[in-house]
């Protein structure tokens, strides 16, 4: 940004996405990765209106859930599974975002997956709805 760039209110809080990939990975100060952009770009330099997503959606982690059962009730915070990041957090745990609730409709077995893959389903008032691990 530079001074009399037009701002847009969008009233959406600031938000960032968390899951698998973001404790290995290097981000500017909203939550650009920095190698991802030097790799792509050819340049140490974040070029002017550069776009790319925080996590790599394409990357498989190893997908192990929570024991939890079809009709298990769920809230935002549980925990839904884990994956293996790294040595120094090799537990990075899978929670639900804080507007989820429902019953447990389907959970994925353990096995690869990406960040945009849904690992969990979760219905209320016979309304389904897909949560991945980001």
């Amino acid at each position: 940004m530079t001074v009399g760039d037009p701002v847009l209110r969008t009233g959406s809080p600031l938000s960032v996405e968390l899951g698998p990939g973001i404790m290995s990975t290097i981000f500017d100060g909203i939550q650009r990765p920095l190698k991802t952009i030097a790799e792509k770009s050819g340049s140490v330099f974040v070029p002017r209106g550069v776009d790319v997503p925080s996590l790599d959606q394409d990357k498989p982690w190893d997908w192990t859930p929570e024991k939890l059962k079809v009709g298990d009730l769920l809230t935002g915070g549980d925990k839904i599974g884990k994956v293996f990041e790294n040595d120094l957090f090799p537990n990075h745990f899978i929670m639900l975002p804080p507007n989820a609730h429902g019953r447990v409709k389907e959970i994925m077995p353990a096995g690869n997956f990406n960040v945009s893959q849904p690992v969990i389903v979760l219905e209320f008032e016979d309304k389904e709805k897909e949560y991945k691990m980001s």
